[in-house]
This record gives C-alpha cells, structure tokens and sequence, in this order.
C-alpha cells in the first residue's frame, strides 16, 4: 500500500473526529454555534476505527471532507449508520431534559475513545498493508484472475443466460486455479485499544445516569432497532465503541 494512500487515510480519519483536539470551552462553543445535536452527529461515522477501511480507495480527494467521510461511510462503514444516529438522536434529546449533564465531559469522554481506537485501527491497516505486499505475485495474479471471471460471468448471464456450455467452460476454468488464501473477516466489534470500563466512568462522572424513563419506549417509538442495556451503553453504541446489537440478535 503506497505510503501516500495510508497518510492521505489518516489525514481523512483526523477530518473525520476534528473535535477531538479540543478542550471543553471549545466543545462548549461549538456546541452554542451548531447545536448540541451537530455535534455529538461527527462521532457517528465507523469507518475510521475499522483496519480495512484505509486498505481501500478513499475516493475523490477533491471532496469537502464532510462528504468524503460520508462517501467512506457508506462504502466502508458497518451499515447501520442511520440506526445509529436515530440511537444518539434519542439519548441526547433525554439527556438534554437533565441539567446536571456535563455535555461538553460526555462529548470528550466519546470522541478521546474514538481517537484512540482510529489511530489503533491505522496501525493494524499498516500492518495488513505490509502483509499483502508480502503477498508473491501469483497470488495477485489469481486473485485479478478470478475477480475477472467472475466478473465475465455476471455479464453473460444477463444477456445469455441459457448458453450452459460457456458457463461450464468458466466454472472449469475456476477450479482449475489453486487455491487463494482464506481472506481476513471485517472486524466488526469493539475497537482495539479503547479502555470501555474508563468511557463508562467518566461518562458516569459527567453525569450520565445508567437509565431514564421511557427510554426504551422512545426507542421504539423512533423506529430504532438498536438493543443498548442502559442509556451508557447507548452512547458507546452509537458512537461505534461497543458492537452494534438489535432485538434480533442472540
């Protein structure tokens, strides 16, 4: 991977989570000009504190950050970015009816988690980096060789679906190529590196009570298939530091 790519990545990972340099009177501004809502909505994207995500292209460069990161997001991110932000939506709009929230300690609880484990992903993107490059030749070359077939396949089937013997032909073709390695899953749960026991305490000391009536109720209300445990664990869902969970799941 060219050193470039991965420095350009990390350029897009800090756009991403550019709030996290700053120190409570700046959250605290930025949070009288935009909105609480605005705000805490840059902590969303899931795609910085994913490995694989900066092995891939980062799309156009000339983009406003803003919609690159979104671009990457949709392309590269977990797929629940809208359930997520209905998630946050609801936890905030609860929180904001509780003076004793410290808003500005809860935003920076969040975003210090998130950039710990964005900058724990680069350095697990870089090593898989040196790993591929370590990959021989004939390795690269079967795997393009079988990415074309595939890709040959797909177009004749929809326009000559019947013609069975070119078909054959391509699947012999398939199986007469060695076999590739087994390709590395997606990591899709908690980020490395990220001290949740330390998130949940200073979320706690900013004044974040573990549940608040109804909460669950607005949840349903809202269409969220989101399952958090308390309004804590909420906040760390939303914000991609725990694994996404729903109803559905075991």
């Amino acid at each position: 991977m060219p050193a470039s790519r991965l420095h350009l990545t990390e350029k897009l990972s800090g756009q991403a989570d550019t709030h996290n340099n700053g120190g409570k009177d700046r959250i605290a501004q930025d949070f009288k000009r935009y909105g609480v809502h605005t705000v805490f909505n840059r902590l969303l994207t899931s795609w910085p504190l994913h490995p694989h995500a900066h092995l891939n292209e980062v799309g156009d460069t000339d983009l406003e950050p803003r919609v690159r990161s979104m671009w990457l997001e949709k392309k590269h991110g977990d797929g629940h970015y809208e359930d997520r932000a209905k998630l946050l939506r609801v936890a905030v709009e609860m929180l904001e009816d509780h003076e004793s929230i410290d808003f500005p300690a809860v935003f920076i609880a969040l975003a210090g988690a998130r950039k710990a484990a964005a900058y724990s992903s680069l350095d697990r993107a870089k090593l898989l980096a040196d790993r591929d490059h370590r990959l021989d030749k004939e390795v690269r070359l079967r795997r393009q060789l079988c990415a074309a077939l595939a890709t040959y396949r797909k177009h004749r089937q929809a326009w000559d679906p019947h013609n069975g013997a070119l078909m054959q032909t391509i699947s012999d073709l398939e199986n007469s190529l060695p076999p590739l390695p087994a390709a590395q899953s997606r990591h899709r749960g908690r980020p490395a590196d990220v001290d949740i026991p330390a998130v949940r305490h200073a979320l706690t000391e900013a004044g974040v009570p573990s549940g608040l009536k109804n909460f669950r109720t607005r949840l349903n209300r809202e269409g969220c298939e989101a399952a958090p445990k308390n309004l804590r664990e909420a906040l760390l869902m939303a914000t991609c530091l725990i694994p996404y969970r729903t109803k559905r799941a075991p």
